[in-house]
């Protein structure tokens, strides 16, 4: 009797031990395929996300990058100077000094920008003040970065923006004291020609 009892007890542990195996090899293969859902779930350039749409990654991994604004904040002047046509000679707005124009730059320069204008119906104040997806460190873009959402989204339609003809938008560079970069999203055009009193659209950039 004392044989059989010690027999079952080794079949019943045995078995116990067989089911904590498979046990464990379900939550490694549950682990495995978590895994290999996010890998496949990488975000990609168009995809809605952190407040806007990707159009930019500044790492392999896609982390990293920038989005845009779903919408336009509008259409305004790119400072409040006045202009008088018939006294075109006298325009002379305020020389901010953001000609910087590269990938990265355009918070550095919306922020410089408010900082010299102060408050107003102006591009790079309304996009600082813009607050898309609860985030509030929107910013104007630089002509790279206005560049490379018509590249990444307008081109391939991720995004609808503008569909008045010519459809401008305006960058946070400057070129001089009276002008600075803006792109024509027909057909992305970009223009050194634009004066800043001109009333042009706002599209609102973050990083994320």
């Amino acid at each position: 009797m004392k044989k059989y009892v010690l027999a079952l007890s080794i079949v019943i542990f045995l078995v116990s031990c067989k089911k904590d195996v498979s046990l464990e090899k379900n939550s490694e293969s549950s682990a495995i395929n978590n895994t290999s859902a996010q890998k496949t779930k990488q975000l990609q350039i168009g995809d809605t996300y952190a407040g806007g749409v990707i159009f930019y990654f500044s790492d392999r991994a896609h982390k990293h990058g920038l989005v845009c604004a779903q919408q336009d904040a509008g259409s305004f002047p790119w400072d409040l100077t006045v202009f008088d046509p018939n006294l075109a000679n006298l325009y002379n707005p305020v020389l901010v000094g953001t000609a910087n124009t590269v990938i990265g730059a355009g918070s550095a320069n919306t922020s410089t920008i408010v900082n010299t204008l102060g408050t107003g119906n102006y591009a790079a104040a309304l996009c600082r003040s813009y607050n898309g997806g609860g985030y509030n460190d929107w910013f104007l873009p630089s002509k790279d970065e206005l560049n490379l959402m018509y590249q990444n989204l307008k081109v391939p339609g991720f995004v609808t923006f503008s569909s008045s003809s010519p459809s401008y938008y305006w960058s946070s560079s400057e070129i001089d004291y009276r002008a600075v970069w803006s792109q024509k999203f027909d057909d992305g055009q970009q223009v050194d020609f634009a004066w800043k009193n001109n009333v042009m659209n706002v599209r609102a950039v973050r990083a994320f």
